[in-house]
C-alpha cells in the first residue's frame, strides 16, 4: 500500500450540536452544560466561537445559533472560556449537577483576545488517511502576550490518547508526525495553554482507512498557456477513475477539475489558470468500492515568479540604474509608466505626447528622453520629480530622408541621436537641450534600432527588415558620427539588437558579437534574443533563456515575449506579458 496524503488548511474545530427532534441520553451520574455565546452589551449570538471547558479541556464550537452543549462531564465547578478570532473573548463559571443540563451564557468582550489561538493547517477536516501511513498534523499558534514557543501544547486522540507535547517554533508552527494510528474515526485535539494560564485549542476529525495504492504526481511544467500534469499509472485492479484536484493558494479548498476514466491516460493540461497565482495539485485514484487515495501534492506558479500589474500595453521598457524604478511607454494611451521595483507596483503615469515609441536615460541619469512617433516632438522627463521638464521639436527635413522620431539614443555631452521608422533613414544628432540639429549621417539605414556603449560616445545602428541587415558602429567625435565598423550582413526581420550593460557584447540576428569588432561573431542562439544580464552570461530569447558563454539552453521562460529588459546590476529580468498586461519579474 502507498502513500502520501494531501495537506490542506482546515477549519480549526468540529461542530457539535444537539438534535432538536429527540431528547439526548444522559448518564445520571454525569451532567451537561448548554453554552450560549453572545457579544457583551447586546443580544447578538456568536456562531463559530470556540468553547473550552476547564478542567477536562474539552473543545467545542458553537453552531449557527451561537450555542453548543458540553455533554456528560463530571459534576463540579468549571471555567468555560469562549473566543472568536474576529470578535473577542470571554469567560464564565458554571457548576454542573448530576443528571442535569445547566445553562450558561458567556459574553465576549469586543477586541479582547486573552486566549491563545490555535488553527489546524493539516490535514483537512474529514480527511481519509491511510492505515499504513505516517501522518503529519500541523497547527498555527498565536497569543497576544506570549511567544508561540512559550505556549504549551498537548496533542491527543479520542481513540489513541496522548500523541505529543510538541510545541510551536518561533513562527508559530507546530508539526508532529504520527505513525500507527488505530483504524477508525479520530478526533485529534490540540490543547494550548499560555503562561497566564489561559486556554485555547482546536480539533480536527480524520478517518484512518485501509486505502488503495496512490500514484505519484511528477514535477509540474508551465508555459504561457497553462500547467502540464503527469503522473504514474495506477496498479489497482478495481480502478474506476483518476480525479485531478486543484486549489488556488495553500489556504483554498481543493476542487476536482477533471475526471479521467482511462487508467492509461496519465496526463492533463490545465489551461484554466491565471498569471502569477500559486496552484496546488494532486491526483485521486478511485476504486469500485468507493475508496480513494490521493497522490503527493505539487505546487506551481504559472509564469513562475512575481509580477507587476500595469493593466495596459507596454511598447518598450528601461531600468533606472540609480533608482528603484522601471520606466515603460504605453503607445496606445500616450503615456509613461513609473513602476516601483521595490514596491512591485505601478505608482504613477503621465502623458508624454503622441504615440511614444522609444525611451532612453541621459548619461548623467537625471533625464529620460521620450520619442513621439506621432509628431516631431521629443519630451524630456525629470526623473527626480517624475514630471515633464521640457520638450523640443526636431527638424525632420534635414538630410536625405525625413520621418518623425521612432528610435532614440542618448549620447555624451547632451547629444541625442534619432532615426525614423521607415525603410530609408538618416541618423540625426541633435542638441538634447534645444533640439537643434547638429549632424546628419550620409547614406541610408534600413528600419534601424539604436543603442550606445555605456560611455555614450559610440553609437550602434542595428538594421532590420531585409536579408542584408547589418550593425553599423559610429564613433562620436564632437558633433560628428564617424562610421568605423560594420558587421557581416544577413537576415534580420525584427527590429532588435542590444548591447550588454558592461559594453562588451552585442546581440543581433541570433548572434553574439564582440562590440569592439563587429566582424567577430562569438556564437549563435537558436532564436532571436532580446536582453541579457550585465556581463552577457545569461541571455533571454522569446521562449527560452540561454548561457551567454556556451549558448546552451538553460530553461524555458515563464512567459513568451519580445518586450523585456534587465537590471544593470543584478540578474533580474522584467518581461512584459501582453496577454495579461503584467510584467513578470524573472530571476533565473
Amino acid at each position: 500500500m502507498k502513500k502520501k496524503i494531501l495537506l490542506l488548511l482546515t477549519i480549526p474545530v468540529l461542530f457539535f450540536t444537539c438534535k432538536t427532534n429527540e431528547e439526548p441520553f444522559y448518564d445520571s451520574a454525569l451532567g451537561s452544560v448548554y453554552v450560549t455565546v453572545k457579544m457583551a452589551g447586546d443580544d447578538i449570538t456568536v456562531p463559530d466561537a470556540v468553547v473550552i471547558s476547564n478542567p477536562e479541556t474539552l473543545i467545542f464550537q458553537t453552531d449557527n445559533s451561537g450555542s453548543v452543549i458540553v455533554e456528560d462531564i463530571e459534576p463540579r465547578t468549571y471555567i468555560i472560556n469562549a473566543f472568536h478570532p474576529d470578535f473577542g473573548s470571554g469567560v464564565g463559571e458554571v457548576t454542573v449537577k448530576r443528571g442535569e443540563v445547566v445553562g450558561l451564557e458567556v459574553n465576549l468582550q469586543a477586541g479582547v483576545f486573552s486566549n491563545p489561538s490555535v488553527d489546524f493547517l493539516t490535514p483537512a477536516n474529514g480527511a481519509n488517511l491511510d492505515l499504513d501511513g505516517a501522518h503529519e498534523f500541523s497547527v498555527e499558534v498565536f497569543d497576544d502576550n506570549d511567544a508561540p514557543q512559550d505556549i504549551s501544547l498537548e496533542w491527543s486522540s479520542n481513540i489513541d490518547g496522548l500523541l505529543s507535547t510538541q510545541s510551536a517554533d518561533a513562527d508559530g508552527i507546530a508539526t508532529i508526525i504520527v505513525n500507527d494510528l488505530s483504524e477508525g474515526v479520530h478526533t485529534i485535539q490540540v490543547r494550548a495553554e499560555d503562561q497566564d494560564g489561559f486556554l485555547g485549542g482546536a480539533i480536527v476529525n480524520v478517518t484512518i482507512l485501509d486505502l488503495p495504492n496512490s500514484v505519484t504526481l511528477n514535477p509540474l511544467q508551465t508555459n504561457s498557456s497553462g500547467v502540464q500534469l503527469d503522473w504514474t499509472v495506477s496498479d489497482e485492479p478495481n480502478f474506476i477513475n483518476y480525479e485531478v484536484y486543484r486549489s488556488l493558494g495553500s489556504s483554498s479548498a481543493f476542487q476536482v477539475i477533471t475526471t479521467i476514466s482511462d487508467k492509461n491516460t496519465t496526463s492533463y493540461f490545465d489551461s484554466g489558470v491565471s498569471f502569477g497565482e500559486d496552484y496546488y495539485y494532486y491526483i485521486g485514484v478511485t476504486l469500485s468500492g468507493g475508496g480513494q487515495s490521493i497522490s503527493n501534492t505539487k505546487c506551481l506558479k504559472p509564469y513562475e515568479g512575481a509580477s507587476i500589474n500595469v493593466a495596459t500595453q507596454v511598447e518598450k521598457m528601461i531600468v533606472d540604474p540609480d533608482r528603484p524604478f522601471l520606466y515603460a511607454i504605453d503607445r496606445v494611451n500616450n503615456s509613461l509608466l513609473f513602476i516601483n521595483t521595490d514596491q512591485g507596483m505601478l505608482t504613477k503615469s503621465i502623458g508624454v505626447g503622441s504615440s511614444p515609441t522609444d525611451l532612453d536615460i541621459s548619461l548623467d541619469g537625471e533625464k529620460l528622453y521620450i520619442a513621439n512617433f506621432g509628431s516631431t516632438q521629443i519630451n524630456v522627463v525629470d526623473l527626480n520629480t517624475q514630471e515633464i521638464d521640457f520638450s523640443f521639436f526636431v527638424d525632420i527635413d534635414v538630410g536625405t530622408w525625413d520621418g518623425n522620431p521612432y528610435r532614440i539614443a542618448a549620447l555624451t555631452s547632451n547629444r541625442l541621436a534619432f532615426t525614423s521608422e521607415d525603410q530609408h533613414n538618416n541618423v540625426k544628432v541633435v542638441d538634447a537641450t534645444t533640439g537643434n540639429n547638429l549632424y546628419v549621417t550620409n547614406g541610408s539605414v534600413y528600419q534601424p534600432n539604436l543603442f550606445t556603449n555605456p560611455e555614450g560616445n559610440v553609437l550602434y545602428v542595428a538594421e532590420s527588415g531585409t536579408t542584408g541587415s547589418e550593425i553599423i558602429r559610429y564613433n562620436l567625435s564632437g558633433n560628428t558620427l564617424d562610421k568605423v565598423d560594420n558587421s557581416n550582413s544577413g537576415s534580420a526581420w525584427r527590429r532588435n539588437g542590444f548591447i550588454t550593460h558592461n559594453g562588451e557584447f552585442i546581440y543581433f540576428r541570433k548572434q553574439k558579437v564582440l562590440a569592439t569588432n563587429l566582424q567577430s561573431v562569438l556564437g549563435t542562439f537558436p532564436e532571436e534574443v532580446y536582453t541579457a544580464n550585465r556581463d552577457g552570461s545569461i541571455v533571454l530569447g522569446e521562449e527560452q533563456y540561454y548561457s551567454g558563454d556556451n549558448f546552451s539552453i538553460l530553461g524555458n521562460l515563464p512567459v513568451s515575449s519580445q518586450v523585456m529588459v534587465s537590471d544593470p546590476d543584478d540578474d533580474i529580468f522584467y518581461i512584459y506579458n501582453a496577454t495579461t498586461s503584467r510584467i513578470v519579474i524573472f530571476q533565473p
